[in-house]
């Protein structure tokens, strides 16, 4: 085989895997959010033993995360555990989770203290997996009169029934719509829950509770 054949069948290869990353990590036709955005907005106040509130959603957050919409609530329980949780909507978002907290947090003065991943079990439904990341912010800024804050946050993404976690489980579920119209997939909601206490431990703990209710609560979005 001459060098210019090798040469052409190469450039071939190279031009179709080029096309198969374009495909696979294309922005997504604009999706209708308007389902799933009416069911965030009926998402309850009472989580739990957790009652929650709305909170102000900066708008500079907003534009700076491209969500299609976001909703974030503040929430307490009737022993003083805080807790907030964000739900928001992405119908573009390429091959991978929108503003992860594992790059998010420490951009804001956080430290990763540990990371992995846990399974949640949903009543009736199959167990998903999730998350779990515990930070620490020292100074005047982390906590109260200046000592460490510790937090644990769990998140995952769902595009409609599938659960993902990384690039390669959207582009399991983009395979999936590939045979079909890649026009109706559904968009991606990442679900994301911050959780403060004293301890690391207790943090954890709680969040790992708290997810529980939460992904029962957020299944059908």
């Amino acid at each position: 085989m001459g060098i210019l054949i090798r040469s052409l069948i190469v450039a071939a290869i190279l031009a179709i895997c080029q096309l198969g990353v374009a495909y696979y990590g294309q922005e997504l036709p604009a999706a209708d959010i308007g389902p799933t955005k009416s069911r965030i907005e009926a998402f309850p106040l009472q989580i739990g033993q957790y009652k929650a509130t709305e909170a102000t959603l900066d708008e500079t957050i907003f534009v700076a995360t491209q969500a299609d919409y976001m909703r974030s609530l503040a929430m307490a329980d009737p022993e003083g555990h805080t807790a907030s949780l964000s739900l928001g909507i992405w119908t573009n978002f390429h091959l991978g989770i929108p503003h992860e907290p594992i790059y998010c947090y420490p951009a804001n003065g956080w430290s990763e203290r540990e990371r992995r991943l846990i399974e949640i079990d949903t009543p009736g439904e199959d167990p998903i997996q999730a998350w779990l990341v515990a930070f620490e912010r020292p100074g005047e800024e982390g906590g109260i009169g200046g000592e460490t804050a510790k937090a644990a946050v769990v998140y995952w993404g769902q595009i409609g029934k599938h659960c993902v976690l990384d690039r390669n489980g959207i582009r399991k579920v983009k395979q999936s719509f590939r045979g079909t119209d890649i026009r109706e997939m559904p968009p991606l909601v990442k679900v994301h829950l911050h959780i403060n206490a004293p301890t690391l431990g207790d943090a954890e703990g709680q969040a790992t509770d708290l997810a529980r209710i939460v992904r029962e609560l957020t299944k059908d979005l």
